[in-house]
């Protein structure tokens, strides 16, 4: 990948939004997917539902009010902060 950009959007209501867009080797490449999320074992973990119909499950590992960290079933760790 040589740029790019992934914004995440968690809105209160529900509502999801995955958006990438990159580089690579002099292609745009770009996707965006809707769909719902939940707090899931207490907000231990957090379900998001795709609107195409796939859903994933991902641990939280940090929650404060500007910081958002997760990790997916391969322990690879994401941190995201509020914009």
């Amino acid at each position: 990948m040589e740029d790019g950009s992934l914004t995440l959007e968690f809105d209160k209501n529900g509502d999801f939004n995955f958006a990438l867009e990159y580089s690579f080797y002099g292609y745009d490449i770009s996707a965006d997917y809707d769909g719902e999320w939940e707090w899931a074992d207490g907000k231990e973990n957090i379900k998001i539902d795709y609107d195409d119909g796939d859903d994933t499950e991902f641990h939280v590992t940090r929650l404060t009010n500007s910081e958002f960290w997760f990790e997916d079933e391969d322990n690879v760790e994401y941190e995201c902060e509020k914009d």
